[in-house]
């Protein structure tokens, strides 16, 4: 009886080891003793080891190739003839390699071969070797050994690097762009990387539209405007697989519903993974991938690794860009609101017409506090009255308003601090609703109908409470907090306003009476002298007529010249008065009246030089005239000079006027007389972008020029209709 050799290579280390088996020509173990030998030496074995024929039919299997076979295929004690095909009916591949190994005598092996039993899957080594005599193949071994713990130790240490790998590329990505679509990109790549995968894909919820919206693709598709572009969230939530927890699936054309199989099937695609990106248990976008192999579970813990690395990327990106866009809104706000106050304070600063300035406050007031309706009141006596209103309310209506302070007593100690009050509703059960009511009275159901919520801001003047600002609204709680830093900001500078033109007023009523006071001394020095010289110099010449009447003439000639000059300066006395004629004969006219009266009441020789009456606004030739009449009297009051010197003359785009004297001259860079006059002259022109230049010295004279520029033709001409009466703005 022949022995057959029997060569394979170690799946452990390689080496090659020789069986010696005793075998008939036809494969069949023929030994009763030497089998009995081989199947206790087999039995010891770590490995499994079966034996078959030329046909690929079992000879001969030792305990460990059995418990294989249960655990691959469930089945115990394989009995010999059994046929390969049918103890290994999946391992296609391993068939073919035996029919292989029988016609070529080449060995094979297969490392890893998974095996899917019913107690789980398990690894195995399995090879292949033919078995041979001298001159001929007759049979063929069958050798596995159990790797499971070596090769899930092997995914595991690959699965450890990989994910290693996914999150040092997505943590990299992080931390080198603030941009999410960018930072979002490099994680879909590294998705695609790792994974692997055919494609990944993330999307991100927009709660505005409740849909989530794909902002990242790589791999075999990297366009973001395609069918999945934007998925309904509502869509997302029905499907068992979405959104709100990870899922895998392998197989899908088999196991799942794809919406597009021919397309799957035509990409090779066989498996699916998703994980939802949560943050406080709210899901604000998901990751999905598509594969050409199944994947297995260490795709979702890599994908869970980076998830909630994702989502609070996410979460931080979206509160940084709202907090960004809450400060740019404040920045705006608040840019509108200096803004507002710097409009307000200019206007405060140029108008001193109290109602008119209030209106328009109270109109810009709306640009950043709406309102209904709103008031300022200021306190008369005991009483509170309507200085200015904006709203639904009648002017008539609020010309009988009277507010009786007495009743707000219980607020009025705030206001007087500086305290704004608020009422979110005016006909609620608060101490301040009740106090509304019993200020406003039966007003608030018959005129006052339209507030449902006030706001007070108070009028402070130098520590006193000089009124409120009331801001209401015909919604209920429309004032909090937030409203009550620029409410009494706008109030002080409408309580400036107010101060403004209660000084103004006073000092109006303090220059009309100095004015009266220098009219009557003027009107004592000048006309009643000049009238009293004239009832002399009559008695004169009805004495000389009665006695020599040809020495009358002297007399009568003193009181003609008398009266002339009485009758010049009266009608500049009169003109100071009724300025308004200065617009009827213009400034020329002026001027040369300014000019007469000036040389007779002060005996002075006043020389004229002036043009045709200039095209210029009404205020600017009033404001010429008083600066005339201001360098004039200086002259005759301090220079005692003998001439006066008038020039007004047009210097290309600028206005030239000179008031020249040959008086005693002074010092010009130190104090002298009627420097406050100067001060007045430079304010006056000043509003219209002109200079007052003063040149004198001791013994030389005065020269008093001013320098004014021409305004623009829609501007000049008695303030036509294009013309600004407020030449500062």
């Amino acid at each position: 009886m022949p022995l057959i050799n029997c060569r394979r290579w170690s799946t452990s280390g390689g080496c090659e080891f020789v069986t010696t088996l005793p075998m008939n020509r036809s494969g069949i173990l023929s030994n009763p003793t030497q089998l009995a030998l081989l199947e206790t030496l087999h039995a010891r074995l770590p490995h499994g080891v079966a034996i078959l024929d030329r046909d690929l039919r079992l000879i001969y299997a030792n305990p460990r190739w059995s418990d294989f076979l249960r655990r691959a295929e469930g089945a115990d004690n394989p009995l010999p003839g059994a046929p390969l095909s049918e103890l290994l009916p999946d391992a296609g591949e391993v068939l073919d390699a035996a029919r292989k190994s029988l016609e070529h005598g080449a060995s094979h092996d297969f490392p890893g071969l998974v095996v899917s039993g019913e107690s789980g899957p398990s690894f195995w080594d399995l090879m292949l070797a033919p078995l041979s005599d001298d001159e001929h193949i007759v049979g063929l071994t069958c050798v596995v050994h159990e790797a499971t713990e070596r090769i899930l130790a092997e995914r595991a240490a690959t699965a450890k690097a990989r994910l290693t790998a996914f999150r040092a590329d997505v943590s990299q990505a992080m931390a080198g762009s603030d941009d999410i679509d960018t930072v979002l990109q490099c994680c879909a790549e590294a998705m695609v990387r790792h994974a692997p995968a055919a494609f990944a894909r993330i999307w991100v919820l927009d709660e505005a539209d409740d849909a989530y919206r794909l902002r990242a693709s790589a791999g075999m598709y990297t366009r973001l405007d395609g069918t999945y572009a934007r998925v309904p969230a509502e869509w997302i939530r029905r499907k068992t697989f979405g959104g709100h927890s990870p899922a895998i699936t392998i197989d899908i054309l088999k196991t799942h519903e794809v919406r597009e199989p021919d397309w799957a099937a035509a990409h090779g695609l066989v498996a699916w993974a998703n994980h939802p990106l949560v943050v406080r248990g709210r899901t604000i976008g998901f990751m999905a991938m598509f594969a050409r192999q199944n994947f297995d579970h260490d795709t979702l813990e890599e994908l869970a690794a980076v998830a909630d690395a994702i989502a609070q990327f996410l979460e931080r990106k979206h509160a940084e860009t709202a907090l960004r866009e809450q400060l740019e809104q404040r920045v705006d706000e608040r840019t509108r609101e200096l803004s507002l106050l710097l409009d307000i304070s200019r206007n405060v600063a140029s108008n001193l017409e109290l109602k008119p300035l209030l209106e328009l406050i109270l109109d810009q007031l709306r640009t950043v506090i709406p309102y209904t309706g709103t008031a300022v009141l200021t306190v008369d006596g005991e009483d509170l009255i309507v200085a200015g209103q904006r709203g639904p309310l009648p002017e008539e209506a609020t010309r009988q308003i009277r507010y009786p302070v007495n009743r707000m007593s219980p607020v009025w100690d705030r206001l007087c601090r500086g305290e704004a009050v608020i009422i979110p509703d005016v006909r609620g059960e608060s101490m301040e609703a009740e106090v509304f009511r019993s200020v406003v009275g039966a007003d608030l159901e018959a005129n006052l109908t339209f507030i449902g919520s006030c706001l007070w801001a108070p009028l402070v003047v130098k520590d006193q409470l000089i009124g409120i600002m009331s801001i209401t609204s015909k919604e209920i709680g429309a004032y909090g907090p937030g409203h009550t830093e620029m409410a009494a900001a706008i109030a002080r500078q409408a309580a400036v306003a107010i101060e403004n033109a209660r000084l103004f007023e006073q000092a109006r009523g303090l220059a009309a009476l100095e004015e009266r006071q220098r009219l009557a001394r003027e009107l004592h020095d000048s006309v009643s002298q000049a009238l009293f010289g004239i009832g002399l110099g009559a008695e004169t010449a009805k004495t000389m007529l009665e006695r020599d009447p040809a020495k009358a003439a002297a007399p009568i000639d003193y009181v003609l010249q008398l009266a002339r000059g009485g009758m010049a300066e009266m009608r500049a006395l009169i003109f100071e008065l009724r300025p308004e004629s200065l617009e009827q004969e213009g400034l020329i006219a002026a001027l040369e009246k300014q000019a007469m009266a000036t040389g007779v009441r002060h005996d002075i020789k006043v020389e004229l030089d002036l043009p045709a009456e200039p095209e210029i606004r009404i205020e600017m030739k009033e404001a010429l005239y008083r600066i005339a009449q201001e360098a004039m009297h200086n002259t005759a009051k301090h220079a005692e000079a003998s001439k006066v010197t008038l020039r007004l003359a047009i210097d290309g785009d600028a206005l030239m006027m000179d008031v020249i004297d040959d008086g005693s001259g002074f010092d010009s860079s130190a104090s002298f007389p009627g420097h406050l006059g100067l001060v007045s002259m430079q304010e006056r022109i000043s509003r219209f972008g002109g200079r007052v230049e003063i040149a004198s010295a001791p013994g030389s004279g005065t020269r008093v020029q001013v320098t004014v520029p021409m305004p623009s033709s829609n501007q000049s001409h008695h303030g036509g209709e294009n013309a600004d009466p407020r030449p500062d703005r």
